[in-house]
Order: structure tokens, then C-alpha cells, then sequence
């Protein structure tokens, strides 16, 4: 994974810790928060993964703006008429948890991770607690999460063992165990991790701060669990999860109990190993991908989710004369984000006779601000015709020109490590991307730390 780029703009007292590059539509989320123990629900922790791709510090106060529009879309309830409802109620139960952060030496931190929650003027304001610093920056270990990947889970648990699992990825060697990775977790400990028992109890907050073991803890403190029995947990947290993980993520699990003491199960085993996804659950990834890169643009452009139709324009025009979602993303950042006056152009080019290069002259009609039917160029149409077979001979190698490049790609050492960053074999990145100009642009991508 590439280094993103650092967004900081010191000389107006902001900086940016980047979490998340929109460009590429990873949560680089920090391992302390990862294997933090909180209350948490699907929703508030899909919430939670947008806002961090959102940090912004000033001052030393933390802040992530969202809209609900935008989460909508992105948790995949865009019919959701209840969001506003939602919300508020989100607001309220995310001020009030508890997040405790352990250094692996005995050490700890407890304390509420969002002290402020606001709506107004269509934006979801969210106010993190300043010791959320840390956590929010660089400054700590992190691990790469795809987003398309979390906001598909349905179900919380697999959403956080998705991430305590993806966590330990960075250990796995194809020449060593045939890549897989063990990660042993104590039981009663792994329940606090993921939300089964509530941290906010005060007799809780209590008997860590007094050092009980989580044993002690979950069976005589605790007063709010789920699935205490071993044969709950295993049929409503692991084995859905184990389904829903090879299904929908880059990675796969299995799992073994350990007895200890008689016959109660005390520690979990994981077997952890990357997933070779299906060509279906792949393409599937990547339309959610799309939807995230979608947001990110508007996100960026600080424009309202609620008000805005710019997204429609996607819909609309993709196919249209063969225009594709890049070529339209590209048109958007040529007209500064105005859907109206791409919209425009294409109507506009309707109107030609003739365009050797559509995506090109729609370019051009934007930045120099075509009004009407252009029948000539620079008042020439002998130069016009010169233009047309130079862009005629242009368009019919082009095919040749990225075939050959693309077959000196295969041929570089780091080919491999770039069909592993896809996650794909050979044959299955060429099915999905079959437009040969889309490979190698996904390669450069890669190699300029833009994928």
C-alpha cells in the first residue's frame, strides 16, 4: 500500500492527519482503535470509519463533517427516509460511550470518543476527544481497510472481526504455512472487542480500572451480555461472520475452540489467510468502490449531498456515446464539479456533424466555453480536416499502443506485487479490466501511490 499523500496547511493553523486518501477508498484506521474495546452498532461504527476518512484538527479541536445523504449512500440504505431519525439517535449514544484503549504492557486508556455530536445547515458535525489525537494521525501503527469492503457487512460482528482479523494480515508469507496466520484471542476479552458486553457499566468501568481479568469481569460484573453461552457465540457471531467474511471481504477464516478447565471454551484460535475472491463478489466490491469514489468527489468539493443531483449525471450519461464513469468523473473536475454544464456540452456536441475525439472535444468545449456548434477550426475547415486524420490515425493505434505497453508491464518485477495489491490472478484481472487502456492505467495508478 502507497504512502498517501499529506494534505497540511500549516500557515492557516490546520492540519489534516490523513486516515484516508479519496483516492484510493482506504481507511488507513489506527491498530489501537482496532482492537479497542467500545459499545458500538453496525450503523454507528460504519459512521464512525466515514468520519475518520474526514479527521480535520484546529486548534486541537477534532472534527469530522458528514451529510446524510452521503451516509445513505454509503451504508446502502439510499431509500433510508429515517436517517435524520437515525441520527439523532446515533448522536446521543455515541457521546455516551466508553472507548478503552490497551498498550499491550498493562497500560490503559477510558474515555467517551465523541464528546459532540451537531446537525445544522445540512451537515453532521462530529467532535472527537482530544485524546482521539493520537489515534487519528499518523503517529501509530495503522492497517488498510477498504471501504467498499466495510460498508458491505450486515451484520456488527463481522464487521469488527473483519478488522481484528485484517489486522494481523501483514504477518501472512504464501512460503510460510501457505500464508496463513494465527491469532489466538482470549474468549471472555474478544466479547468486550466486539460489542457483546456493554463497557459503559459503571461496575465495569470499576473493575478495569481495578485491573480484574476480563474473565472475572464478564462473569461476575457485567450485567448487560450477549451470547454468554459458547454454542450461542459460535452459531451467532462466528459462523455468520465466517460466511459473511469469505463472501463479501478479502479474507477468510477458521477457527478453534480451546478448553481449558474442564470443557468450557476459554480462547479462540483464527486461521486467518487471504480470500481469492470470485470474479462476481469482486465486480460487486468494486461497484460499492464506485459509489465511495462518487461521494469522495462531492465530499471534497464541499458541496450538499441533500441538494445536489450532480451524481444523477452518472446515471444519466454513462454509455452515452460511449462515455464511461471516468470520462465523466473527468469532465466534472474540468467544469469544476458544474453537472449542468457538463451536461450542457454533451447536449451541445449532439448537435456536431462530426467529432473524431468525443471525450476530447468535450474537454475543450469546456474549457474554452462553447456556446454553439462549432463547424470549423480556428475559422479553418482545411485545418480541421488535417485535425480530423491526425486524431483519425491517433485513434486507430492507439489499441496497438497500450496492448504493447501493457505486455511490458507483465514483464516488470513488481507485476506480481501489483496483481496481489488487486487481489487477482493474472486471468481474472484481465476479465474484469478487459480494456487494456484501463490495466495499464490501473498500473500506473498503482506505481504513483494513487490506487
Amino acid at each position: 500500500m502507497g504512502e498517501e499523500s499529506k494534505r497540511t496547511e500549516e500557515n492557516e493553523g490546520i492540519l489534516y492527519p490523513v486516515t484516508y486518501t479519496t483516492d484510493d477508498g482506504v481507511l488507513r484506521k489506527s491498530n489501537n482503535l482496532i482492537s479497542a474495546k467500545y459499545k458500538s452498532t453496525l450503523l454507528e461504527n460504519k459512521i464512525l470509519a466515514i468520519a475518520l476518512t474526514r479527521i480535520e484538527v484546529k486548534n486541537d479541536k477534532i472534527t469530522a463533517t458528514l451529510c446524510p445523504g452521503e451516509i445513505r449512500r454509503l451504508v446502502g440504505k439510499a431509500s433510508d427516509t429515517n436517517i435524520y431519525k437515525k441520527l439523532k439517535k446515533v448522536a446521543t449514544t455515541m457521546q455516551g460511550h466508553q472507548i478503552m484503549l490497551e498498550d499491550g504492557k498493562g497500560n490503559f486508556k477510558s474515555f467517551a470518543m465523541i464528546t459532540n455530536c451537531k446537525y445544522e445547515n445540512k451537515t453532521f458535525e462530529m467532535t472527537f476527544n482530544s485524546d482521539m489525537k493520537p489515534y487519528v494521525s499518523r503517529l501509530t501503527p495503522y492497517t488498510p481497510l477498504p471501504m467498499a469492503i466495510l460498508m458491505s457487512f450486515e451484520k456488527n460482528t463481522s464487521y469488527r472481526l473483519y478488522e481484528l482479523l485484517r489486522k494481523e494480515l501483514y504477518r501472512s508469507n504464501k512460503n510460510i504455512n501457505n500464508g496463513i496466520v494465527t491469532k489466538e484471542f482470549e474468549l471472555n476479552e474478544l466479547r468486550y472487542i466486539l460489542g457483546l458486553v456493554n463497557t459503559d457499566e459503571a461496575g465495569v468501568k470499576r473493575a478495569v480500572a481495578r485491573g480484574d481479568s476480563w474473565d472475572n469481569i464478564f462473569e461476575k460484573v457485567a450485567k448487560e451480555k450477549q451470547y454468554v453461552d459458547w454454542r450461542d457465540f459460535k452459531k451467532h457471531v462466528l459462523e455468520p461472520a465466517k460466511i459473511e467474511l469469505k463472501e463479501k471481504s478479502d479474507i477468510a477464516f477458521s477457527y478453534e475452540a480451546i478448553k481449558i478447565g474442564g470443557n468450557r471454551v476459554r480462547r479462540i484460535i483464527f486461521y486467518i489467510q487471504k480470500n481469492e475472491m470470485s470474479d462476481h463478489q469482486r465486480i460487486k466490491i468494486l461497484e460499492k468502490a464506485q459509489v465511495i469514489e462518487d461521494e469522495a468527489i462531492v465530499y471534497n468539493k464541499q458541496l450538499s449531498f441533500d441538494d445536489m443531483n450532480d451524481i444523477d449525471i452518472y446515471s444519466k450519461y454513462i454509455g452515452h456515446n460511449g462515455l464511461t464513469r471516468e470520462d465523466i468523473q473527468l469532465l466534472m473536475s474540468t467544469a469544476s464539479f458544474d453537472a449542468s454544464r457538463v451536461e450542457e456540452v454533451i447536449q451541445l456536441a449532439d448537435e456536431q456533424e462530426y467529432i473524431s475525439n468525443y471525450v476530447g472535444w468535450l474537454i475543450k468545449a469546456i474549457k474554452e466555453d462553447y456556446k454553439k456548434p462549432i463547424a470549423v477550426i480556428k475559422g479553418s475547415s482545411e485545418r480541421a480536416e488535417v485535425v480530423k486524420n491526425i486524431q483519425e490515425k491517433y485513434e486507430n493505434e492507439k489499441p496497438q499502443l497500450a496492448e504493447r505497453t501493457y505486455k511490458k508491464i507483465t514483464e516488470k518485477e513488481d507485476f506480481d506485487s501489483f496483481l496481489e495489491y488487486m487481489n487477482l490472478q493474472k486471468e481474472a484481472f484481465e476479465v474484469i479490466y478487459d480494456d487494456v487502456n484501463e490495466r495499464v492505467d490501473l498500473y500506473l495508478r498503482y506505481k504513483t501511490n494513487r490506487l
